[in-house]
């Protein structure tokens, strides 16, 4: 069944097929959009800039997305007094459907809904979850793919790194 959405979702969107396309964004600007939140309010990446931004694109139908988010809201709650900001992309089809799941999965950071996939176009996005880190003057320096333990000591490091110097990891 999996197998078979994937070829379906294959075939319907053959400009996001390549795996590898979202990496020629790294060590470029990061593409801005507008999207409304989930309470129908402007979200403008634009107006991050300054901030390391962490990016995440999810589902409230991706199991991976839902075991991620405690790991992201933590890493968000630990380093938001010193700059870091988690933007959840939600790829949901409705804004309500997100609203439930949060009252049920509630994190700290804000999400957006994409509901016509604009952002998912502009980064390449093929799969979720996958997240974008962005440092301070607005440049991807980091695409993760795939479930990942945010609070790792790994991923701390290179957090304070852009955090406290506002280089690259």
């Amino acid at each position: 069944m999996i197998l078979k959405a994937l070829l379906v979702l294959l075939l319907l969107a053959p400009a996001v097929v390549n795996p590898f396309e979202g990496d020629a964004l790294l060590g470029r600007p990061a593409p801005d959009f507008v999207l409304k939140d989930i309470e129908g309010r402007d979200v403008s990446l634009g107006f991050l800039r300054g901030k390391v931004v962490i990016l995440s694109f999810w589902a409230t139908w991706c199991p991976e997305c839902e075991i991620e988010m405690p790991s992201l809201n933590r890493l968000y709650k630990s380093y938001r007094e010193r700059g870091l900001v988690v933007l959840g992309v939600s790829t949901d089809r409705s804004a309500s459907k997100v609203r439930a799941f949060l009252k049920k999965q509630p994190v700290d950071y804000p999400v957006v809904v994409d509901l016509d996939l604009k952002a998912v176009k502009k980064y390449k996005v093929y799969s979720i979850p996958t997240a974008f880190i962005i440092d301070r003057s607005g440049v991807i320096v980091e695409k993760n793919f795939g479930l990942d333990d945010w609070t790792a000591p790994e991923t701390t490091r290179k957090i304070e790194g852009l955090l406290g110097t506002g280089s690259r990891p």
